[in-house]
């Protein structure tokens, strides 16, 4: 299962993170977010990041030359929206996308809430989609329209350690998405905790091994 630990703005946490077992790692490019990174910011924490792990640039509705210059300096590997991106929009970037960058890929986004976003999602021509319950608050997706995906998809919203198995378990998802479900409180602000890192990627690879 990939796992992807977005949200990072911290030089310690890419230090502690690259030593677990995820696969991708996410920068906040979105100026209303508080995780929000610019892009110097970012190049400085992808330096420091294991060249073997993807990072994924999340955006809003972002004029397509700002993602291709993050894309094309290597400071993100894969894009991920997180707006209204029509069709053409998404068709667009991922096509200049793949002319910069072979490997590069692209997620979309949806926010779940009635019927016709699910024909969206299932629709949508991005690479893979993600499915959130909101924008990075950490509010579940229903779960009675998961149910009705009928493709890959990565899990976001309200995933924590005490819920992931519970999550895996009820949706059998592609991936998941985890920002404010390993985040704490410290002296300078939220920050990614350590232990609820540790603690999360721990219980999604043991629950893996258990299923084999």
């Amino acid at each position: 299962m990939k796992i992807k630990y977005c949200g990072i703005t911290k030089e310690e946490e890419i230090q502690h993170l690259q030593k677990l077992p995820i696969d991708y790692v996410g920068f906040v490019f979105y100026k209303k977010s508080k995780r929000f990174v610019d892009k110097e910011q970012a190049r400085r924490l992808r330096e420091k990041l294991n060249p073997s792990i993807p990072g994924v640039g999340v955006f809003v509705e972002e004029e397509i030359p700002k993602i291709l210059e993050l894309l094309q300096e290597g400071i993100i590997q894969g894009v991920q929206l997180h707006g209204e991106e029509e069709e053409s929009y998404v068709l667009t970037l991922k096509e200049k996308m793949k002319q910069l960058r072979g490997d590069s890929f692209l997620w979309q986004a949806f926010i779940l809430k009635e019927e016709k976003d699910i024909e969206r999602a299932n629709a949508s021509p991005a690479d893979l989609i993600l499915l959130d319950g909101g924008k990075g608050e950490g509010k579940e997706a229903e779960a009675e329209l998961l149910q009705k995906i009928h493709r890959p998809y990565i899990l976001a919203g309200g995933l924590s350690p005490e819920n992931v198995v519970e999550k895996i378990k009820a949706f059998s998802p592609y991936g998941l998405d985890v920002s404010s479900g390993i985040e704490e409180q410290g002296e300078d602000g939220v920050r990614k905790s350590p232990e609820k890192m540790d603690s999360f990627i721990h219980l999604v690879r043991e629950y893996e091994k258990q299923t084999l």
